[in-house]
């Protein structure tokens, strides 16, 4: 999975983000763990759209100091753009490993 985050502004609104963290087994909590894929410009300034690469949530889970208990996806939707249905929508889901999975 390839977290991602989507942005255009001004007369166009719209934003829709995905942030993953990863909680270890010992109750900390490493938020916005994955760097994701971004894609962002301006509709207003005629802008270009600029894209970023990102890193995969497997690659977090590999490069994690401490074993992984759960992975949590905040994923954000949100459109005002004029002419279209109003969007705001928020969704948390809470990913549990295999067992024996994640080895760090």
């Amino acid at each position: 999975m390839l977290a991602q985050y989507l942005r255009r502004d001004k007369n166009l609104s719209l934003d829709y983000r995905q942030i993953v963290s990863l909680v270890f087994s010992d109750g900390t909590v490493h938020f916005n763990a994955v760097a994701c894929e971004e894609c962002h410009g301006s509709n207003y300034a005629h802008s270009r759209t600029e894209r970023e690469t990102g890193m995969t949530v497997e690659s977090a889970l590999k490069a994690a100091s401490k074993p992984v208990k759960f992975v949590v996806l905040y994923d954000r939707r949100y459109n005002n753009t004029s002419g279209w249905p109003y969007v705001n929508c928020r969704y948390v889901t809470v990913y549990v490993p295999p067992r024996g999975a994640l080895v760090h």
